[in-house]
């Protein structure tokens, strides 16, 4: 293994072992390099320098890493003074930008801001923003994006949400270079979208610079799906790129060697100023000025020492930088390119080009697969196809992107020259991927993988490429393709073979709304209600990553207990994304105008639609019975809420009444109607005043009380009455948004009650 890469690997596991508190496994590895080198005698230099580089990683990452902070109180009414760190982003609804500021406190020093309007700031501006300080909200489900852990890789503990214009003052804008690379970059987005539709205009400015905010959410998501998302990641890729236009441009000048590299070099640096230094563009920039160096000088240039310089680099400016996304996909896709290709290629003795095209996506994308089925629970066989004839074209587009910011600044009336043919190639690339993302098998939403499998697919690829070094066949390559293989047959399970025999009843945390997911005991999937926000997109922000964390691939029965927002709206997003049998809604309001996009998409998927009344009985599976008690065919509310669907679950000696949003009065006929006691209830109303009725609990008698609430809600949910009537009858209280997902377990026997975030709810 090459002295850097071997530095850099041993350095990746020191900061691991430090940023995680792993003590046990950190000094076990002490005990086995002081074996080895004590043991063997011949190696004993070898294991002392691993020691050495391990012990001070894991010091150099304990010392520039702050201790991560418990309990860090918001701060009201403050006025932060500083400097924009990035550029900002703004996608028509919000703005967000990273602060520097002028605070000593470490855990103030960053902060990531949020404006509901576009303030029009630049990188480097020096502010006043006067605000709340406020740390992230934990994640409330699995699946969900950390965002507290996300920022603090990037050294952010708070975040500041701004609604008023007048709490952003400009200081002064930025001067010297580092001005005219935010003028030199405001100036090319405009001349882009001045020259390009604006949507090719948007796509361009994703796959050139890594701006993404301006393309349509939903056409980004297919992007996902088909494998080619990376394009819109500036990466090796464009630098690779860049560096050819360098070659080409500085050859056709016939300028000398020295020049040659003064040029590339500084192209590389303009570049990665004006893409803001992402960590992708400074590995790919650091490996392009030691490939540079080495050739200008005559020298061999070791690839796998380049990157592992270029790791080594990053892990000195951030040594969080490990833990990023974008940091693993972009080494492991390149160590895949360098080692892997070269040997897969002459184990094959392809020397064709027409392999090439097959090979190098593939080789990139074996290192990142199980990653990227952790983080997204996606599996895409489209994506060979996809970056076979979209990746080629893509660095195409860059290619004639890169001539269009060079002259943006120069020359801006040649940009046509380039622009032209680059909406052209965007035009195509847009085509052939909405016909991609169609095709029946393109992808699949999988279950993230457990650790243990990802561990065996990574032993397998190990032991795929030293039997490809060592020439190795038969046995070999069997247990590495059965290893690798392993991975793939468990996120292919089915979601519902887990947990046979048991009945699941989850609250998933959709901020201020409901969404509760039903696993029966045979495995089937019901999800009643899925949020909904005018706010934020809540379904692919917290629904929808719950649902294909568990790898839901089909739900039995979709239901609506009434068309509000916060109960409709995410499940319009679920019929879009997951495989849905049959949907259910309230017979009363069969005809409310809320339900059109519904049924519209009904009609599309031929999807049957059931509407449902009190008395009727929900034939699922044996020993589950799921009752409609409220309301009848013929309700009559002056509100949507007052004709809320209730079922009440009944699976052995466990039982849950599923109330939605219902009010006072429809209460009242439900308790005169007679209602029986039940092991949990789910609050109406998320808790409103206006929904408590001490006899429901009363006649109920329920042990567990579950509210599905949104954290600091304008409402004021739940309300202290309703907390206070539940604590005087000694019910537990569990809210989604202290607890995150609650999930009830029973097999008809007994019960039990857990929270993802494991708090004690002491109400």
């Amino acid at each position: 293994m090459p002295l850097w890469f071997a530095i850099f690997i041993i350095s990746c596991l020191g900061v691991v072992l430090s940023f995680y508190h792993l003590l046990v496994p950190a000094l076990t590895l002490v005990f086995l390099l002081l074996a080895t080198a004590w043991l063997k005698p011949e190696i004993a230099g070898k294991a002392l320098a691993s020691l050495l580089i391990l012990t001070l990683s894991w010091f150099y990452c304990d010392l520039t890493i702050p201790p991560q902070p418990e309990g860090l109180s918001a701060v009201n009414r403050l006025n932060i003074t500083g400097n924009v760190d990035n550029y900002p982003r703004f996608d028509g609804r919000t703005a967000s930008f990273i602060l520097h500021t002028d605070h000593k406190d470490r855990y103030r020093e960053k902060i990531q801001v949020f404006c509901f309007f576009d303030p029009e700031l630049r990188k480097g501006d020096r502010v006043i923003l006067r605000g709340d300080l406020k740390p992230p909200d934990p994640p409330g489900n699995p699946g969900e994006l950390d965002y507290p852990f996300y920022l603090r890789c990037n050294a952010i503990y708070y975040t500041i949400s701004i609604k008023e214009p007048g709490a952003v003052k400009l200081v002064s804008r930025p001067g010297g270079p580092s001005g005219w690379l935010v003028d030199y970059q405001m100036h090319a987005r405009e001349l882009f979208k001045s020259r390009l539709p604006e949507e090719d205009a948007n796509i361009l400015l994703g796959m050139l610079l890594g701006i993404v905010e301006g393309i349509d959410p939903e056409e980004y998501r297919d992007y996902q799906k088909t494998g080619i998302i990376h394009v819109f990641s500036v990466s090796g890729m464009h630098i690779g790129f860049l560096l050819l236009v360098a070659a080409w441009f500085t050859s056709l000048l016939e300028l000398r060697r020295g020049a040659r590299l003064l040029v590339g070099l500084g192209l590389l640096a303009l570049y990665g100023g004006l893409s803001g230094w992402p960590p992708p563009v400074l590995r790919s920039s650091i490996m392009g000025a030691l490939g540079l160096l080495a050739y200008y000088s005559g020298r061999k240039n070791s690839m796998l020492n380049s990157l592992g310089l270029a790791g080594l680099v990053i892990l000195a400016l951030n040594p969080c930088a490990l833990m990023q996304m974008s940091f693993q996909f972009t080494f492991l896709a390149t160590w895949g390119l360098v080692c892997l290709f070269p040997l897969v290629k002459a184990r094959l003795a392809c020397r064709s080009r027409l392999w090439d095209l097959v090979l190098i996506p593939l080789c990139a994308q074996l290192p990142m697969f199980p990653l990227l089925i952790y983080h997204f629970s996606l599996l895409s066989p489209v994506s060979l196809i996809s970056n076979i004839l979209l990746g080629y074209l893509s660095g195409v587009v860059v290619v004639l992107g890169f001539f269009a910011l060079i002259f943006a600044g120069w020359l801006p009336l040649l940009t046509g020259l380039f622009l032209n043919p680059a909406g052209l190639l965007i035009e195509l690339i847009r085509g052939i991927n909405a016909a991609l993302v169609k095709l029946p098998g393109a992808f699949f939403w999988v279950a993230a993988p457990p650790v243990w499998s990802m561990v065996a697919y990574y032993m397998g690829l190990l032991l795929l490429v030293y039997a490809l070094i060592r020439q190795k066949k038969g046995y070999w390559l069997s247990g590495s393709i059965l290893l690798m293989g392993l991975l793939v047959a468990v996120v292919f399970l089915p979601a519902g073979l887990y947990g046979r025999g048991v009945l699941e009843v989850t609250f998933i945390d959709v901020a201020q709304g409901d969404a509760i997911l039903i696993k029966t005991a045979q495995g089937r999937f019901i999800l009643v209600d899925g949020g909904g926000s005018e706010y934020s997109d809540i379904a692919h922000r917290k629904l929808l990553p719950y649902l294909h964390h568990r790898g839901m691939r089909e739900i039995w029965l979709m239901v609506n207990t009434h068309p509000d927002t916060d109960h409709l709206q995410g499940l319009e997003s679920v019929l879009e994304e997951v495989a849905v049998r049959q949907v259910a809604i309230p017979a009363s309001l069969a005809g409310a105008g809320q339900y059109d996009q519904m049924k519209k998409t009904l009609i599309d998927k031929q999807i049957p639609l059931h509407k449902l009344t009190a008395g009727d009985t929900l034939n699922i599976e044996e020993g589950l019975t799921v009752q409609v008690i409220y309301p009848d065919a013929k309700a009559a509310a002056d509100d949507v809420n007052g004709q809320s669907l209730v079922l009440r679950l009944g699976y052995g000696s466990f039982s849950t009444l599923l109330t939605g949003d219902l009010q006072k009065e429809g209460l009242q006929s439900l308790v005169a109607a007679g209602v029986d006691p039940v092991t949990a209830i789910k609050v109406p109303h998320h808790g409103s005043k206006g929904s408590l009725l001490p006899a429901l609990y009363e006649h109920t008698q329920p042990g567990w009380a579950v509210i599905s609430v949104g954290a600091n809600n304008r409402f004021g949910h739940p309300h202290p009455a309703v907390l206070e009537e539940l604590e005087q009858r000694n019910i537990k209280v569990y809210r989604t948004d202290l607890d995150g997902a609650i999930t009830i377990k029973s097999d008809g026997q007994t019960s039990s009650i857990s929270s993802y975030r494991q708090f004690d709810n002491s109400l």
